[in-house]
């Protein structure tokens, strides 16, 4: 049994480490961690170190577009027409509706390769599952670990429903859930993009993320997909954000999932008309022709006989390849 000098000591251990990161921080431990801008892993669409919940009813296509993305993010193309970072990065899915076959089967429509760093958790008996919250440790290590030589950007987790053993109703237990996504988020800066079914609509046509309201309000970004009518394409559309903005139109991308020839399956969207998030500059700066000229002194910096493609150049800068392009047309004289 411990003494009283035991327990005192104890306890004024724990209160040190308690005042400590991560548990306490200092403003300075805070403000050397901020950031001007929001990162993405796909411009002003799939925020980096976020939850993004993804929702629709069934049979419009979240599954598609899921993986859409993650051979855009392996490959750094585009996804919906909205271009990725500047830095390609590895993909983890957690696949619980889909056993391996049919996974393939998706897989190898969208055209993806063996060479794409990409790696899948399909179980097929219920006792390898990783599954919230027991496996939360298991799941953050795995994404924390590099793939096909690159670290892991997204996470995407099909579905949300067969990814954890607790109440979709409870608001407590939800809480508990969300909170291992933020953690996984926060150790390994990778985006989670979580797919979810929507409620039916109510008598204003609006719907919601089925469950407790507390699935929707720990996540960062929700995009809500759109069934397509008559007379409209189907719609993705961001319904809440967090730490950008989206104006009019910019909130809402049509798009469709196509069968342009047999074994073969597309995702096309309008997304390309989304106007691109200015950069925040240092005081002084003029923008695209500063641009230029940072881009003319990087490539004569470089020995004659190297000659890098534009993907390595942005990344090189720090850019998004739509400020590479603007800085090289620019700089080529392209009006």
């Amino acid at each position: 049994m411990s003494s009283p000098e035991d327990t005192e000591a104890a306890w004024a251990h724990d209160l040190e480490a308690a005042c400590q990161p991560p548990t306490l921080l200092s403003a300075g431990y805070v403000l050397e961690r901020a950031t001007d801008r929001t990162p993405f892993v796909i411009d002003r669409a799939i925020p980096e170190a976020a939850i993004t919940l993804l929702l629709s009813p069934p049979g419009v296509g979240k599954s598609w577009l899921a993986y859409a993305m993650v051979r855009a993010v392996c490959r750094g193309e585009p996804w919906l027409g909205i271009e990725p970072a500047p830095e390609r990065g590895a993909c983890l899915v957690l696949s619980y509706d889909n056993p391996p076959q049919e996974l393939g089967r998706r897989i190898k429509r969208l055209g993806f390769t063996p060479a794409d760093p990409v790696a899948f958790h399909a179980p097929e008996r219920p006792d390898v599952a990783l599954k919230l919250p027991d496996k939360a440790d298991l799941i953050r290590g795995i994404a924390g670990r590099r793939v096909g030589g690159l670290p892991v950007r997204l996470i995407v987790v099909d579905s949300f429903r067969q990814a954890h053993t607790k109440d979709e109703n409870s608001s407590g237990e939800m809480g508990e859930v969300m909170a291992h996504f933020k953690a996984i988020t926060a150790a390994t800066g990778a985006a989670v993009l979580v797919l979810h079914h929507a409620t039916k609509p109510n008598a204003a046509g609006e719907s919601s993320a089925r469950g407790s309201g507390e699935i929707l309000a720990s996540a960062d970004c929700e995009i809500a997909l759109h069934p397509a009518t008559t007379k409209l394409k189907a719609r993705a559309e961001w319904r809440k954000i967090r730490g950008w903005k989206l104006e009019g139109e910019e909130k809402t991308i049509e798009f469709e999932v196509v069968d342009p020839e047999r074994g073969r399956t597309e995702v096309i969207g309008s997304g390309g008309s989304r106007a691109p998030d200015p950069e925040l500059t240092p005081e002084g700066d003029t923008g695209p022709a500063d641009d230029a000229a940072e881009l003319a002194a990087h490539l004569a910096t470089l020995p004659a006989h190297v000659r890098p493609t534009g993907d390595e150049t942005a990344k090189a800068l720090g850019w998004r390849k739509a400020r590479y392009n603007a800085a090289k047309k620019l700089l080529n004289g392209a009006p």
